[in-house]
């Protein structure tokens, strides 16, 4: 239907026009025209003429064609509802050329009512393809347009969601709970879209979750069950979810035309209730399948309805086969097929045999309640029916094999134990709490005389007398009260023979679960023979103490005859090398006094393994320094070390405490074995010492320390040659370096001692690296003395270090970093002169002075010449013995190695003291001051000694101190010597005691002179000498009453020494 003649005629009254070339008339045609039930209508190109049948006029609410015409509102977009309307059906005309089912809301020119209209439409054209007309129909659908909107509002209200689809796949009807079940747009639905193009959106969106998991059934895929196939292909039904949570099921059921109706119910809650049945039902199953036992539920019919998995392993039943429900002949026929049963059924119980036998023809409820099977493996069953409410019954197959064979062996050990105690030669007797005998056994019935029913039933007093069964009673009721087994030995004298036999008795107490006391069990044995070889061990005991004392007191006595002489040896040779001679005469000497040395260490390593062997040397457990330890054993070796010009060095690693509890003597006599070790197998390099801190096994803190040398090495197939007594690698290295090979031996029990573990590790020529560990026990209230002090002084000082030795460069920089100090480390004088000439700037320097190339005071001279280095402080290393350093070097300290933490330490905080130290001069060797001892130190002095060639030694030494000896040659003599020096007025100052005299020993002559003189201010100062060395010899001696101690042989220093403290000691007595 055209509006031309509304948008272009004038407004005026229309005028209709009839072009017979351009439009047909007549009466076929007005007939056709008029007989149309629906509008129908024909209009030229350019509007001029119209034509609408009867119909036409009808649905728009007019009496005639004419009327229409000329009716003031006959522009047509005034009829409809919505204005714009009509230009979009023109728009899409002239577009298309053809319009169907073009629905449009209108109103009637009349009444204004509302109604519905459904336009066809379409172009007429020449062969030129001219527009000629225009013609179409007109239906109103007001009634269909409400029977779809009821329909609709009966779709939107049945509860459930529903979509047609034509034979195309697209969607032509669909309710509001489809739109909302699946969340889909309006815009989606939009044109009658494919459902396939819905079902593609809804997948881009993820509404099917990854891999479709929200699609319950897993035969489909997004696209099988969005494909028009799938849906136009017969009725299916599915489900899935939404990502809301909804379960969906979705029917699709064909139509006639080719369609589908697709119907989408919620039903989530049915689904969760399933889903919460199959969950408990699979818990069920879980704790069923968890259960040590096997279950079977069999219902009325005999059918096996459910089981867990112990029942299908118990019996030999396939999971599918439980699965498929069989029926109980089912089962009993596959066992028995299977032999299950055993011939004639003999793994089953007499009781249920026949039962089992024909458990195939009776019904499941039928049957003994309890019942015992074996199976093929061997294994004990019991089977256990419980009958149900609704008719079935439920059965426990319960393994029970080990509460079988456990039956089984206490049978056969109880059948042991019977065994056993009827043929123990011990006696065995079982009471009651009333002391009533339970039991006895034939070694206790035949002891005493008894039988077994004689035993049975009677009390202590019946079988032995009032008297002996009172005292047995008491015993018993003591152990029927005690927590523990009371044990106690009894005598008696043998009738027969008159001889006394010994017996052990025990005696346990019985008790219930409560803690009550319910009888005694008895044993005792016969110990006459045990009793006998005890006396005979203490005896040998006895015996073996007697030998070892014995052994001792040899060694004692023996070390003081072979240091007596030696005294002499060593003292002479020392007193010769003080004296003037020729090369010739002091080589001789000093082979003499070397060889006297190697003799007396000799000497002390045997003492110090005999002590350790007889389990005389106890270990002290006190507080000490462990630097000090370390440093005191590096001083004995230094000599060595520098003679042989090996860098001696060592480190203390900040983790270990520099005090720890202890034996420091012991400690240090290890250090020093394995260090003199080290350097008398080093011909050049250097030897390390490293102490640090780990953790044993269980988390105790241990002290490792590491004895590394750059020597010989040790040959793998020699190793276990090392810490055994007298033994060496080799015969040679006995004959090149010497040696006893009792250090080793002594380190290893040593340590051991201490709690500890002693190992090398080496390779023959790559030098050996001897390590121990010990327990390491700090000590309270100790600082660390270094790493806790940082002082001002020190920190950031700029610090030059020149060492041709790797080693001693780390050790150096990190002792001196330890400090605050900011540290570099040159490899060589070379090195160190171009960082100076480089403008690098030092606060001060530590130089070694053997160094190859350019030795420390040759680098200490360049230093001098140059402006910038003229007046840095300079510290020198130098080895013991070394070359002194050349005048004018201005050196600021010079410090022998090996180095000392705290002696590096003072020195470089004097260096940077608030008042500066001057520079030292270069130190020349210092005099001998020991003749002027004795007018430092004026003092009387007394000589007790019955050997004159020792006499003889300690007044040329004392002699060598500027002193005038007098000698005795006992311990009476000194007595006597005593009384005679303080009736002359002329008291003595210092007693030397020798211990071994005849007449009077050197203990006994103490005691009397303090009975004799109580005041220590009336008697000299008493120094035991002695060439014992035993452990508690210094100690007897004190305990004597004596004042100090000195170990032959003697030498010059200590002899000096002890003179000192003698002065200092009767200073503070007389008050001096």
């Amino acid at each position: 239907m055209d509006d031309q003649h509304d948008g272009i005629v004038p407004a005026r009254a229309p005028v209709l026009y009839y072009d017979a070339p351009t439009m047909p008339a007549g009466d076929d045609f007005s007939s056709l025209f008029e007989l149309l039930t629906i509008g129908a209508y024909r209009t030229d190109a350019q509007s001029r003429q119209f034509r609408a049948n009867r119909a036409m006029v009808r649905i728009f609410g007019f009496e005639s064609e004419a009327e229409m015409l000329a009716h003031p509102r006959s522009r047509m977009q005034g009829w409809y509802a919505d204005p714009n309307r009509r230009q979009a059906f023109r728009d899409l005309l002239e577009a298309q050329g053809s319009v169907r089912d073009f629905v449009s809301e209108m109103r009637r020119h009349d009444t204004g009512e509302a109604f519905w209209i459904s336009e066809n439409a379409h172009l007429v054209r020449d062969a030129e393809g001219r527009v000629l007309y225009h013609e179409g129909t007109v239906e109103d659908i007001t009634e269909r347009k409400r029977a779809a909107e009821s329909l609709q509002l009966t779709l939107d209200n049945a509860g459930r969601g529903i979509v047609r689809l034509d034979a195309a796949g697209r969607i032509v009807l669909y309710n509001r709970h489809f739109q909302e079940l699946l969340d889909i747009p309006e815009d989606w639905l939009a044109g009658e879209p494919a459902m396939v193009d819905i079902i593609r959106k809804q997948k881009q969106r993820g509404d099917f979750g990854p891999d479709n998991q929200l699609l319950y059934d897993k035969g489909f895929s997004v696209e099988t069950a969005g494909s028009i196939r799938h849906m136009l292909d017969g009725a299916r039904t599915y489900l899935r979810r939404t990502l809301t949570g909804k379960a969906i099921e979705v029917t699709t059921q064909p139509l006639p035309d080719g369609g589908v109706v697709r119907t989408y119910s919620d039903v989530t809650e049915y689904v969760n209730v399933q889903e919460a049945l199959a969950r408990k039902s699979q818990d069920l199953q879980i704790t069923l399948d968890s259960m040590a036992q096997g279950i079977c539920t069999m219902n009325a019919a005999g059918r096996a309805i459910m089981s867990n998995r112990r029942y299908g392993e118990l019996l030999g039943f396939s999971e599918e086969l439980m699965a498929s429900q069989p029926t109980m002949e089912q089962l009993v026929r596959l066992q028995i097929d299977r032999g299950d049963f055993g011939e004639d059924f003999k793994f089953v119980d007499a009781v249920a045999r026949g039962y089992v036998a024909e458990g195939d023809k009776v019904p499941a409820i039928q049957g003994p309640e309890v019942y015992m099977r074996k199976t093929t493996d061997g294994r004990t069953l019991e089977v256990l029916t419980r009958p149900l409410p609704d008719g079935g019954v439920v059965r426990t197959f319960t393994d029970m094999t080990a509460y079988v064979r456990a039956q089984e062996t206490l049978a056969e050990k109880e059948a042991q134990l019977s065994t056993l105690i009827d043929n123990i030669p011990d006696w065995v007797w079982l009471q009651d709490a009333k002391g009533v005998y339970l039991l006895s056994n034939p070694a206790y019935q035949r002891h005493h005389g008894f039988t077994g029913d004689e035993v049975r039933g009677k009390t202590p007093e019946l079988l032995f007398g009032p008297e002996v069964g009172a005292r047995y009673r008491a015993s018993d009721e003591q152990a029927m009260q005690a927590t523990e087994p009371l044990v106690y030995e009894d005598a008696r004298r043998d009738a027969a023979t008159g001889e006394m036999q010994y017996f052990e008795l025990v005696k346990v107490g019985m008790r219930d679960e409560k803690g009550r006391a319910i009888g005694m069990l008895g044993i005792a044995r016969d110990i006459t023979s045990r009793k006998a070889a005890e006396a005979a061990l203490i005896a040998a005991r006895d015996a073996a103490e007697a030998g070892e004392r014995a052994k001792a007191e040899f060694l004692a006595n023996m070390s003081h005859e072979i240091r007596t002489p030696m005294n002499a040896v060593i003292g002479m040779s020392d007193l010769l090398l003080d004296s003037p001679m020729t090369p010739q005469q002091r080589e001789f000497a000093e082979t003499i006094r070397t060889s006297g040395d190697a003799l007396l260490t000799l000497i002390n390593d045997i003492l110090d393994f005999s002590k350790i062997e007889s389990g005389h040397l106890a270990l002290e457990h006190v507080p000490f320094e462990l630097a000090d330890c370390v440093e005191g054993a590096l001083d004995l070796s230094s000599g060595a070390a520098a003679a042989k010009g090996l860098d001696l060095l060592y480190w203390i690693d900040d983790e270990v405490p520099r005090a720890i509890v202890g034996d420091a003597a012991r400690l240090r006599q290890v250090f020093v074995n394995l260090i003199s070790n080290a350097v008398k197998f080093t011909q050049q390099g250097e030897v390390v010492v490293t102490l640090s801190r780990r953790e044993g096994p269980e988390g105790q803190p241990l002290l490792h320390t590491s004895v590394r040398d750059t020597g010989i090495g040790i040959p793998a197939d020699r190793m276990n040659r090392l810490f055994q007594v007298f033994s060496q690698v080799d015969a040679s290295t006995t004959r090149k370096f010497g040696g006893t090979g009792l250090g080793l031996a002594i380190c290893r029990r040593l340590v051991t001692l201490m709690g500890g573990r002693i190992w090398v590790e080496s390779r023959a020529g790559e030098g050996a690296d001897f390590q121990f560990e010990l327990p390491c026990i700090t000590a309270p209230g100790r600082p660390n003395r270094y790493v806790s002090r940082r002082p001002a002084n020190l920190a950031a000082r700029r610090l030059l270090i020149v060492d041709d030795n790797a080693a001693n460069r780390h050790i150096l920089t990190l002792q001196t970093r330890r400090w605050g100090m900011q540290s570099q480390a040159a490899a060589s004088g070379a090195q160190a002169l171009e960082w100076i000439d480089a403008g690098q700037p030092f606060d001060a320097a530590i130089l070694d002075v053997q160094m190859p190339d350019m030795d420390g005071y040759t680098l200490a001279a360049e230093l001098r010449q140059r402006p910038a280095t003229a007046r840095l402080p300079l510290l020198v290393l130098t080895s013991v013995g070394a070359v002194p350093a050349q005048p004018g070097l201005q050196l600021a300290q010079t410090l022998s190695k090996p180095i000392k933490s705290q002696t590096l330490f003072e020195a470089l905080s004097g260096l940077f003291a608030t008042t500066p130290p001057p520079v030292a001069p270069t130190a020349a060797p210092a005099a001998d001051t020991r003749p002027r001892l004795a007018h430092e130190i004026p003092l009387h002095l007394l000589l007790a000694e019955d050997n004159v060639m020792n006499q003889r030694v300690a007044a040329l030494l004392l002699n060598g101190l500027g002193y005038e000896l007098q000698t005795v040659g006992d311990g009476q003599a000194a007595l006597d010597a005593v009384a005679a020096a303080n009736a002359r007025g002329e008291p003595l100052d210092v007693l030397f005691l020798d211990v071994q005299m005849p007449v009077l020993d050197g203990l006994a002559a103490a005691r009397q002179l303090c009975a004799l003189y109580p005041s220590p201010v009336d008697r000299p100062w008493i120094v035991a000498m002695t060439a014992n060395a035993m452990q508690g010899d210094r100690e007897q001696c004190l305990a004597a009453g004596m004042d100090d101690y000195l170990s032959k042989p003697i030498r010059a220093q200590a002899v000096s020494e002890a003179l000192r403290r003698a002065a200092a000691g009767l200073a503070s007595r007389r008050g001096s």
